[in-house]
């Protein structure tokens, strides 16, 4: 589960169209950066809506027409669709849409163009959400081999590069790639921004696996500080609140982690009805294991059964960490 809001791997105009600036519409331009507004206010479902209704537009315009200026808006916008979707859950339409975003970016700007690094990066993000770690590998490869445009880009792959090595169970290597994609958002003046809390809890919770809990604390209590200044994601606050009580349970100090379960537990109705049963079947459920296991059983079972009333059964076993609090992210 990711604390980084979407907005993280919005095409910025700009950016998509420095070569042929000239043929985006001010139409295209104004949809999609009114979206990117909605995806940093967390109005993602609205953000959807618009994007979605603006491609039928394009699909409609290009079947009559085939203009190579609708086809880069619609490049542009599918990708910002696609963000859209991969934060409402809905990942096979994600990937679906990134695909075709990279196809026709492919079409106008060439295979080797930067522009297309952004759209690669997230049909990787997507298959790490899914599961499908050599299509990961393959897409953040291709992502890795083009210029990256700003510092950003090379976070976002190195971040993504740690979560493969972490997969293939290579933890120094993933504390090296944690370790530059956090220089890379420190050098991209983004050291008290959203865009560093993946790669700060990314890089604790390698140190959680590691038995190093004293070091994974001040990162994440740095992630905490951050979410606190950006109200309108309450999953990253949930998620840095979460991974605080995991880290001082795993650091032996009870009363601490217990107040910050408790507080994760507070948060959860902050969060968007969506992604609340989710998030909270893993805070409650973590929460009642934390509990049975410092000799607290009967508390343990009360809640392990309030859990289940509010969230119903639990689909799959949680695990420590949710360095993703919205995939459900």
């Amino acid at each position: 589960m990711k604390p980084t809001p979407s907005v993280l791997f919005a095409l910025t105009l700009l950016a998509a169209t420095r070569v042929i600036a000239a043929e985006i519409s001010p139409a295209c331009e104004s949809v999609n950066r009114q979206a990117q507004t909605l995806l940093a206010e967390n109005r993602v479902t609205e953000a959807q809506t618009l994007l979605s209704q603006f491609t039928a537009q394009l699909d409609a315009a290009i079947s009559g027409s085939n203009s190579n200026n609708d086809k880069l808006c619609l490049g542009v916008t599918l990708h910002n669709l696609s963000s859209a979707l991969q934060d409402l859950g809905q990942l096979d339409a994600a990937d679906q849409a990134a695909s075709r975003s990279v196809r026709l970016l492919e079409e106008i700007l060439g295979p080797t163009a930067p522009e297309i690094r952004r759209p690669l990066q997230l049909a990787a993000s997507i298959a790490i959400q899914k599961g499908q770690w050599d299509r990961a590998a393959t897409l953040l490869a291709r992502a890795e081999s083009l210029e990256a445009l700003n510092r950003s880009d090379i976070a976002m792959t190195t971040t993504m590069r740690g979560k493969l090595l972490v997969q293939a169970g290579k933890l120094t290597d993933a504390e090296c790639a944690y370790r530059q994609a956090l220089s890379e958002r420190e050098l991209a003046g983004q050291g008290a921004s959203p865009f560093i809390q993946t790669a700060l809890s990314s890089l604790a919770i390698v140190y959680l696996k590691q038995g190093r809990a004293a070091e994974a604390l001040p990162l994440l209590e740095r992630s905490l500080k951050i979410s606190e200044l950006f109200p309108a994601h309450p999953e990253s606050h949930t998620a840095a609140l979460f991974n605080l009580a995991i880290a001082y349970s795993a650091d032996h100090e009870e009363k601490a982690a217990a107040s910050y379960f408790r507080l994760a537990i507070d948060s959860l109705a902050n969060l968007p009805a969506t992604s609340r049963p989710n998030a909270g079947r893993t805070v409650y459920l973590a929460y009642a294991k934390f509990l049975q296991e410092n000799g607290h059983k009967r508390e343990a079972k009360a809640l392990a059964a309030e859990a289940r009333n509010l969230f119903g059964p639990d689909p799959a076993n949680y695990t420590v960490g949710m360095e993703d609090l919205r995939a459900g992210r």
